[in-house]
């Protein structure tokens, strides 16, 4: 991958709220703010936008953001963890090995102070239970991809399709609501995703190879994914 998400661009607008942690957590933010930037701007073009979709496809457990950043970092990443998560795998990470750089957010409780000055919370009134917690900014954090590591080999896990028929009427419902928003449903390839929604064309695209109950449950997961097309766009399930 030489092109696509990996280029380079910058941009200081809509960073994410650094937390607190010394001068240093906050350089690292603004640094990998901006590379989320440059791979969101590779994405208008559609060799970057495939080369996303093949990344999404093979982690499917990070956010849009991290996977921007994995890509960035790590192009040929294929299988990513935390250090711990690596050793209850019965791997290790080798010596001098970089961590991959992503974003996770820092939750927490409302003070007591904080909760009396906002009132009682939902949570309260309904059963005296705690307050929800709030994420209050993100820190930077270090993964590793299987490449990385040395140890126990891990099972090939894949994804199982759906098989068999859809209920009647359901794929002509979805579509109704997908197009009253504007898009246009298509079946065809989706670069390794079962279906995916491009924002920019106002086309929704689900596989033509797999069978009628798993396109409507893409299509389910693509008509979420086009009503929050202004925050990010997946590949489908």
């Amino acid at each position: 991958m030489t092109a696509g998400i990996v280029s380079r661009s910058a941009s200081r607008r809509g960073r994410p709220r650094p937390a607190r942690g010394g001068a240093g957590q906050g350089d690292r933010l603004v640094e990998l703010h901006e590379q989320i930037v440059a791979g969101t701007s590779a994405l208008v073009s559609s060799q970057g936008w495939e080369e996303m979709l093949q990344i999404v496809a093979r982690m499917p457990q990070y956010s849009l953001r991290n996977v921007l950043l994995i890509a960035r970092q790590a192009p040929e990443a294929s299988r990513v963890a935390g250090f711990r998560v690596w050793q209850g795998l019965g791997r290790q990470v080798r010596k001098g090995e970089k961590g991959i750089a992503i974003l996770a957010p820092c939750i927490y409780r409302p003070l007591v102070s904080e909760q009396d000055a906002a009132g009682p919370s939902e949570d309260a009134a309904a059963g005296g239970q705690s307050p929800r917690r709030q994420i209050r900014g993100f820190r930077a954090v270090y993964v590793f991809d299987i490449s990385q590591t040395e140890g126990e080999p891990l099972p090939e896990v894949g994804p199982v399709l759906l098989d068999g028929q859809a209920p009647a009427g359901l794929w002509d419902g979805l579509v109704a609501q997908i197009t009253a928003h504007g898009y246009t449903v298509e079946r065809g390839e989706c670069g390794g995703a079962n279906g995916y929604t491009d924002p920019a064309t106002k086309i929704v695209r689900i596989r033509a190879d797999v069978s009628d109950a798993q396109a409507v449950k893409t299509l389910a997961h693509e008509l979420l994914t086009a009503l929050t097309a202004g925050d990010s766009s997946v590949p489908g399930r």
